[in-house]
């Protein structure tokens, strides 16, 4: 939206000023594509603009008297609002500006939301680029002369300004008001007054010139003459003075370049012109867009410069690494030439382990999913571990004889080129060793020819595993002596009970833990009550009438089977 007022013209205005204006407006052919009213009121008029990029604007114009001067109002809108600067819009408002403006003495500039938008863009950018200055000159200073630079390194009268001003600021930002905010309270200018600061000391080469001075003044006895001879006196103390610490050429001079002190003026006064609210034209915003960016280069620049010269203890120690790093990288590129040329590969620990893990992993799977359903067994596995010597990867322990089988591994890792790298296992039956089954790993190895200028191999890369397969079949075995599926003993003395009619192993009742009718009555194959499917130790009971074994708690009541309850229940 624009919006701007002409005031009190230079003539007389007749009834068709406007429309007359109007049609003077179409005679821009290199903007305005037509231009037309197409409404109008009592006090004034509405109107279509179309520029030769096709976009659309309305204008209202109305006049009005005040105090016997003419007010012509000029509003103008675009049938489109985007995020875009619209350029056509700031053509147009300035083609109508100026077509008006010289039958006016006064143009008054009411409402312009492209030169906020431009003030908008800029102060962001202002107020980021000057603090960014001062957080530099803030570190810049603390590490050169310690957190109490302020008080010998400031001008008095910056110090004065800072004063004046910073317990009205902490007033207001109460969460602030425990942190130092020199720099903050100060006007931009005075940044650069700070970083070319020169910090005097007395150091008279004529002190007799200095004693008749003070002894001159003494000696005068009306306070007119001491006035008066007042600034001459200073001059002459100052004469007497020299350069102790000259902050530019001792620190900023060596960070930004000369022109920065020009540069940065010419920021100040754009701040401010910024800042107080002042219109912005394209080409003002143009031209202050480039120095912000200048200035922040130089900002940048200069923080690159002391980073690279003021590091701190662990920024140096960072350095370190990162040299260290690239020693490592250095390392890693020989190390590539070598295996290529030699045609082997050194692997480092983690890359050996993985290997092992394959294989193991492997082994330890097959030896639980023989054993998976077995609901009498205890069951653990682990992970091989890369970084532990000794581990357990396995135990199986029997709910019904409490026998415990267990595969230990002793991993021994070796990423030097040419070693060997071993992972033994071994498997113990209740803590007594039973067989022992070691795979190993030889690293690739290689030397140089200097004679040829590349390298040859001195060890391949080669896996064994050993009799993994063979210690497979023992771990097998060994469960099958140590921990005997019970359920296939009973389920073969079934058969063989059927077949020549002797009495069943189990008892006709289910087990209370896991339903089945596995509950052990031959005391030959496990005590009596266990339910060699899950181990569970049941209750049993002696029939009154048939004399059989059975679970109360499954079935029929306290002094009879089931079957007999049936048959007594019938006999009722």
């Amino acid at each position: 939206m624009i919006k701007f007022v002409m005031v009190n013209p230079k003539n007389e205005i007749g009834e068709d000023y406007v429309k007359e204006m109007v049609s003077h407006l179409n005679f821009d052919v290199h903007l305005i594509d037509e231009c037309e009213i197409y409404n109008t009121t009592t006090f004034g008029w509405r109107i279509k603009l179309k520029t030769k990029n096709k976009n659309l604007y309305f204008l209202e114009i109305s006049l009005h008297t005040y105090n016997k001067a003419k007010h012509l109002f000029i509003h103008i809108e675009p049938q489109k609002i985007t995020d875009e600067f619209d350029k056509d819009l700031y053509d147009v408002k300035l083609h109508i500006k100026n077509s008006f403006r010289k039958d006016w003495d006064e143009c008054i500039w009411l409402e312009d939301e492209q030169s906020n938008l431009f003030a908008d863009q800029l102060y962001s950018a202002i107020h980021k680029t000057e603090n960014h200055l001062r957080q530099l000159i803030n570190i810049v200073m603390i590490r050169n002369f310690g957190v109490k630079w302020w008080d010998k390194f400031v001008p008095f009268k910056v110090q004065n300004k800072y004063k004046a001003r910073f317990s009205s600021y902490k007033r207001v930002a109460q969460a602030y008001a425990n942190v130092s905010d020199h720099l903050l309270s100060i006007d931009t200018d005075d940044l650069l007054e700070i970083m070319t600061h020169k910090i005097m000391k007395f150091s008279p080469k004529n002190e007799h010139v200095v004693i008749n001075l003070l002894d001159s003044l003494r000696e005068v006895a009306d306070l007119p003459t001491v006035a008066a001879e007042y600034k001459n006196a200073i001059d002459k103390l100052k004469s007497e003075c020299e350069v102790e610490v000259d902050l530019w050429q001792t620190l900023f001079g060596k960070l930004f370049p000369e022109s920065f002190q020009i540069d940065w003026e010419d920021f100040s006064k754009n701040r401010n012109h910024v800042a107080h609210n002042k219109l912005i034209d394209l080409n003002a915003f143009n031209i202050i867009n480039k120095n912000i960016e200048g200035i922040q280069k130089y900002i940048s620049d200069a923080e690159k410069k002391f980073k690279r010269t003021n590091l701190s203890e662990e920024e140096k120690e960072l350095e370190f690494e990162l040299e260290e790093a690239m020693r490592a990288d250095l390392e890693l590129m020989m190390l590539e030439r070598m295996e290529s040329e030699a045609n082997i590969s050194i692997l480092s620990s983690t890359d050996i382990f993985e290997i092992f893990d394959e294989h193991v992993s492997s082994f330890i799977e097959s030896i639980k999913d023989s054993i998976y359903f077995r609901e009498d067994l205890n069951i653990d596995t682990k992970d091989l571990i890369e970084n532990e010597d000794k581990q357990e990867l396995f135990s199986a322990e029997s709910k019904i004889t409490n026998n415990l089988i267990k595969i230990h591994a002793t991993l021994d890792l070796n990423e030097e080129a040419a070693q060997e790298s071993t992972v033994r296992l071994d498997i113990i039956s209740n803590d007594e060793l039973v067989d022992t089954c070691e795979l190993s790993y030889t690293n690739g190895g290689a030397e140089l020819d200097e004679e040829n200028g590349y390298y040859m191999p001195t060890a391949y890369n080669e896996f064994n595993g050993g009799h993994l397969e063979d210690f497979e079949a023992t771990v097998y075995a060994t469960i099958e002596e140590v921990l005997p599926n019970l359920v296939k003993v009973v389920d073969l003395a079934k058969s063989q009970a059927q077949a020549v009619g002797n009495q069943y192993p189990v008892a006709d009742s289910e087990c209370e833990e896991c339903g089945e009718q596995y509950i052990c009555i031959d005391e030959s194959i496990c005590k009596v009550g266990t339910c060699v499917n899950c181990g569970y130790e049941n209750e049993l009971d002696e029939c009154e009438r048939c004399h059989k074994l059975y679970n109360s708690t499954t079935e029929g009541e306290e002094s009879f089977c089931g079957e007999c309850t049936n048959y007594i229940e019938r006999q009722d």
